[in-house]
């Protein structure tokens, strides 16, 4: 090999391991960022969470909502869905993360047990996840397959956290196209 083939090849791998690190970097920062943001979120009274979430379910361009059809309580499932569901049937972020809460889709969970199935989010992708419920508690949870499940302060935080990722997506689509 020449030389110059052994200073191009080094020049070339200085770069590589130069973005390498630069996206290393920017990786760190943006989930930096969004756990900061989640515990700001989660930091919420479940009373503003419903409150900021129920706005957010009125935005045709981030959710589509049916009205709920029945309002029988339903069985092993903590008093904010039941008070979600008594106000819809299904709601659907139109976005990714795509989440669903589906009374429709309630059943018990078969991969957790104890736990209820309210939801579905990704579906039909390679990273769907259910959305699970406990009896006793206002938390939710994502399940996402062989992850520990990602717990939030109750099913509104969910739908403010599906509202803030929607938004965020359409600010950088929008600032990458140059708006």
């Amino acid at each position: 090999m020449s030389w110059q083939a052994a200073v191009a090849i080094a020049i070339a791998l200085c770069l590589f391991w130069g973005l390498l690190a630069l996206l290393m970097r920017r990786a760190r920062r943006e989930y930096s960022e969004a756990e900061a943001g989640l515990a700001d979120l989660n930091a919420l009274s479940i009373e503003s969470a419903e409150e900021s979430a129920t706005r957010a379910m009125a935005d045709w361009s981030l959710f589509r909502v049916v009205a709920a059809l029945t309002e029988q309580p339903i069985p092993r499932v903590p008093e904010g869905v039941q008070k979600l569901f008594r106000r819809y049937e299904r709601v659907e972020a139109v976005a990714a993360p795509a989440i669903r809460l589906d009374r429709g889709a309630i059943t018990p969970s078969a991969t957790h047990p104890g736990y209820t199935v309210i939801g579905f989010g990704m579906e039909n992708s390679d990273v769907e996840f259910q959305i699970l419920c406990e009896d006793g508690s206002e938390r939710v949870y994502e399940a996402h397959p062989d992850d520990p499940l990602f717990p939030y302060t109750s099913v509104y935080h969910l739908i403010l956290d599906a509202a803030s990722e929607m938004r965020q997506s359409r600010r950088s689509s929008s600032s990458s196209r140059g708006y």
